[in-house]
């Protein structure tokens, strides 16, 4: 089972600095570019770049990592492409509102949930309603002041859910292989 993502992050709302849309790829092998932090929740490896994609940087784990390059705003969405290759579960897709610690919210595509993350640990959902995207579906999270929606763009179909949890944060990349071979492409 495989799943590969593309990943772009937005604003809805425009920052007091940096260069938007945030765009990174992965063309190397090894640690990602400076531009990313790991997070230090307990349970997680560092991402890593191999041939043209993000992966966990040891096989069967999860990754966890927030662009912290520039500042971004209160209101953020991510977007990514969905690749499956083979139906599974797995903790794998964008995330908004993302810490270096593992707190934030992240949309589990094949799960069809928004989750709250503490420390790299669920906490609670914003939503169990999200659409579970088919191969090559482009998705998206975006939050607005405490609304999170979950979007399937390619079908135009979403969910969405209140939370107060958290009020700043960066775009980030959960990467989950413990139950399937997955990783991510483009920033």
């Amino acid at each position: 089972m495989k799943y590969i993502l593309s990943i772009l992050f937005f604003l809805l709302t425009i920052p007091a600095f940096g260069s938007y849309p945030a765009i990174d790829s992965f063309s190397g092998t090894g640690p990602l570019s400076t531009n990313w932090t790991n997070t230090s929740a307990s349970g997680y490896v560092a991402l890593t770049q191999s041939s043209g994609t993000v992966v966990p940087s040891a096989s069967g784990a999860q990754g966890l990592a927030t662009y912290t390059s520039i500042t971004f705003a209160f209101n953020q969405y991510s977007r990514v492409t969905f690749y499956q290759s083979a139906a599974g579960g797995s903790s794998t897709g964008p995330c908004v509102r993302m810490s270096a610690s593992g707190d934030g919210v992240c949309y589990l595509a094949s799960d069809g949930a928004m989750y709250v993350l503490s420390n790299g640990a669920g906490l609670n959902g914003v939503s169990a309603s999200c659409p579970v995207p088919s191969n090559g579906d482009v998705i998206e999270i975006s939050v607005v002041d405490a609304t999170y929606t979950c979007t399937d763009i390619t079908t135009n179909t979403s969910a969405s859910g209140t939370d107060y949890t958290y009020s700043s944060g960066n775009p980030g990349l959960l990467v989950d292989q413990r139950t399937t071979t997955t990783s991510l492409g483009q920033f």
